[in-house]
């Protein structure tokens, strides 16, 4: 049976430091908590929708959007003419979208869930301050050495040769003939190699003044790690956290077994599937400090 939702989700445009106009979407409540979802790499802002829709029907604000060059922030032109990359998604984009959501929702409890790529820039955000919580679901150091041993060898093929190789020939990446979601504009998809390549992934291309900001990001961190995720296998989940030091991150490791799925891997988190087991420790996570510490203890 379909959730119910007290409103309708509206189509939004937030204006990126820049001007770029990104396409979002409204999950509004009538709680005090809002939550901005950071997408992905290469997934589209609908995929999160019924977990939004989840977290909307039982008090809590979302608000979703699209990356340069993806979903409904792609423009109309050819892709291989569009600017843009990782740390403009993060610096134009992602602090844009939270600087939205804090003039929109004065007075309101602001917390950011990032997925993947979403979780990896939250201390690279200069306003993350406006954070009071946060969440992050797979979210990995992305450095091909960091996977788990059985995924190494794919992950330094992708990183070394597919991925620039397609982005320079055909001027974009061709995510979505190659099974890995979004096409890409060349320059996400050119930066994001050279991360992966890097054994300390995005943080070997930090200035001083960026790296500081992951110590001085301090807001409360649940972290979600799958058994079967083989995008973030290995100790690279951990390797992420120990730069949030400032969040204390409480990690929770899930075995799809243990919450009645056949497979989580990198994305069964946000599929309705998985939401009866798994939603909820999110929406517990996102109330006022006591509850919200009671709740902590325990994992799936």
């Amino acid at each position: 049976m379909p959730i119910p939702v007290l409103a309708e989700p509206r189509a939004v445009t937030i204006p990126a430091k820049d001007g770029f106009p990104l396409g979002a979407t409204l999950y509004p409540a009538s709680g005090d908590e809002v939550l901005i979802v950071n997408a992905a790499t290469a997934v589209p802002q609908t995929f999160y929708r019924p977990f939004a829709e989840f977290l909307a029907a039982r008090g809590v604000t979302v608000v979703t959007y699209d990356y340069r060059g993806i979903g409904r922030s792609r423009p109309r032109g050819p892709l291989r003419e569009l600017q843009a990359s990782m740390r403009g998604w993060a610096l134009l984009e992602a602090a844009a979208v939270l600087d939205w959501a804090a003039g929109r929702f004065p007075g309101r409890r602001l917390s950011a869930l990032g997925h993947s790529f979403g979780g990896q820039v939250l201390g690279l955000l200069p306003n993350g301050h406006l954070l009071q919580s946060s969440v992050l679901v797979a979210s990995q150091l992305g450095y091909w050495g960091a996977f788990g041993r059985r995924d190494r060898p794919r992950a330094w093929f992708l990183m070394h040769v597919v991925v620039p190789w397609l982005s320079h020939a055909l001027g974009y990446f061709p995510g979505s003939k190659v099974g890995l979601g979004e096409d890409l504009p060349k320059g996400v998809a050119l930066e994001w190699a050279r991360w992966c390549r890097s054994p300390h992934y995005l943080f070997d291309h930090l200035l001083p003044e960026e790296r500081r900001g992951y110590d001085r990001f301090s807001a409360p961190m649940l972290a979600f790690k799958f058994t079967d995720d083989r995008f973030a296998s290995g100790d690279s989940v951990e390797r992420l956290l120990a730069f949030y030091r400032g969040a204390q991150p409480i990690l929770r490791t899930v075995d799809p077994r243990r919450v009645g799925v056949e497979r989580l891997g990198h994305f069964g988190f946000f599929r309705p599937q998985a939401g009866a087991a798994l939603w909820p420790q999110v929406l517990h996570w996102l109330q006022p400090s006591s509850a919200r510490l009671a709740a902590a203890g325990g994992g799936a």
